[in-house]
C-alpha cells in the first residue's frame, strides 16, 4: 500500500519552539551515541552478552538512561525509539548493499522527531484555515491546515526548516493504477532546458533571482565577524532563500510531471548520472584533467538552478 505524506506549517510559540528543539536535540544524540556504540563497541559487546547489538538491546539501555537522566526522559520515549529503529534500519541497509555506512546526525540539518500515530491524538480541524492535534508530552500542537487528509495516518513527524517547524502526517491509502491508452513519450534533461520531450516539446524552469540573493547573503555572512549575532542573522536569510528556492523547484516539477503523467501512457528516460552533474567542482583526478574546475561548478550551479539536480536519481 502506497504512503503519502501531508506537510503543514506550524506556527509555534516560543516556549514550544524551544522543546521542539530540544526534543531534537535528544534524539539526535541517541541515534548519534547508538550509532558509535555499534561501530566501536560491537566486538566487546558480543564477547560479553554472546550476540550482537541490536535494536531491542539498545532500546533496554535508553530505558534505563531515561531513568537517570531527567532532560533526556523530559522528550517522548517514542521518538527517541524511532530513531533507534532508523539506525537498526541503515545498518540492515548497509549490509544488504543498499545503502552506504550509517553516518552521524547534523544538528540544523536533520532537525526532525517522528512519533508513532497510537501515541498521536485524532486531528481536530478548528476551521477552514486551522487543525490541531496533541502529541505526546508536548499537549495540542495548532498547524495551518491547507488541505484536508486522507488514507490511514501511520507516524507524525515535526520537522524544523529555514522557514520554521513544520508537522507531516504519513498515510496509507489504496491506490488503483487506472487505464491509460495514451502513447508513451521520451524525455531527456538538460541544463537549457531542464526537459525535452520526444514530441519536441521543451519544459525550461522559469528563471529566478533567489539564486543572486542567496549568493549575496552568504557573501554578507562570509564578512561578518566569526560566530556573531550578525553573521548567524545573515545565515538565516541565506537559508530561508535558499529554502524558497527549492519549493518554487519543486513545485514547478510537481506541475510539469502532473502534466506530462496525465498526457502519456509511459514515460522513458535516459540513463543520465544527475547527481554527477552536480557534484563537486573538484571531482576526481580524470575529470579535472578534461574540464577546468570552473566549469565543472558553472555545469554545476546550472544544474540546480534549472532544477534539473533536484529530478534525478
Amino acid at each position: 500500500m502506497p504512503n503519502r505524506a501531508y506537510k503543514y506549517r506550524i506556527y509555534a510559540d516560543q516556549p514550544t519552539a524551544e522543546f521542539f528543539a530540544r526534543c531534537c536535540g535528544v534524539v539526535r544524540l541517541v541515534y548519534n551515541i547508538a550509532l558509535e556504540q555499534r561501530s566501536s563497541f560491537w566486538r566487546q559487546f558480543r564477547k560479553a552478552e554472546g550476540k550482537n547489538i541490536s535494536y531491542p538491546s539498545q532500546a533496554r539501555e535508553l530505558t534505563a538512561i531515561r531513568a537517570e537522566v531527567p532532560w533526556v526522559a523530559e522528550c517522548p520515549i517514542d521518538a527517541q525509539q524511532q530513531a533507534l529503529r532508523d539506525l537498526d534500519q541503515a545498518f540492515r541497509n548497509f549490509f544488504a548493499g543498499r545503502a552506504g555506512y550509517p553516518k552521524p546526525r547534523r544538528k540544523f540539518v536533520n532537525d526532525a522527531f517522528r512519533v508513532p500515530s497510537s501515541r498521536v491524538g485524532a486531528i481536530a480541524v478548528l476551521n477552514a484555515k486551522w487543525a490541531r492535534v496533541r502529541l505526546p508530552k508536548i499537549g495540542d500542537v495548532k498547524f495551518r491546515y491547507t488541505r484536508p487528509i486522507s488514507g490511514a495516518v501511520g507516524n507524525v513527524t515535526v520537522v524544523r526548516q529555514a522557514n520554521g517547524w513544520h508537522i507531516a502526517f504519513s498515510c496509507a491509502f489504496e491506490h488503483e493504477t487506472p487505464e491509460n491508452d495514451n502513447p508513451p513519450v521520451g524525455i531527456d534533461r538538460g541544463i537549457v532546458n531542464t526537459v525535452a520531450l520526444s514530441t519536441g516539446e521543451m519544459h525550461a524552469m522559469p528563471p529566478s533571482n533567489l539564486d543572486d540573493r542567496h549568493k549575496q547573503w552568504q557573501r554578507t555572512a562570509s564578512r561578518r565577524n566569526s560566530r556573531s549575532k550578525r553573521q548567524a542573522k545573515a545565515r538565516r536569510h541565506a537559508a530561508r532563500i535558499a529554502a524558497k528556492a527549492a519549493r518554487q523547484r519543486l513545485h514547478w516539477q510537481h506541475l510539469t510531471t502532473t502534466r506530462i503523467a496525465r498526457r502519456f501512457g509511459a514515460a522513458v528516460l535516459e540513463d543520465l548520472k544527475i547527481r554527477n552533474m552536480s557534484a563537486s567542482a573538484k571531482g576526481p583526478s580524470k575529470s579535472r584533467a578534461r574540464t577546468s574546475p570552473r566549469r565543472l561548478a558553472s555545469i554545476a550551479r546550472s544544474a540546480r538552478r534549472r532544477g534539473t539536480a533536484s529530478s534525478g536519481y
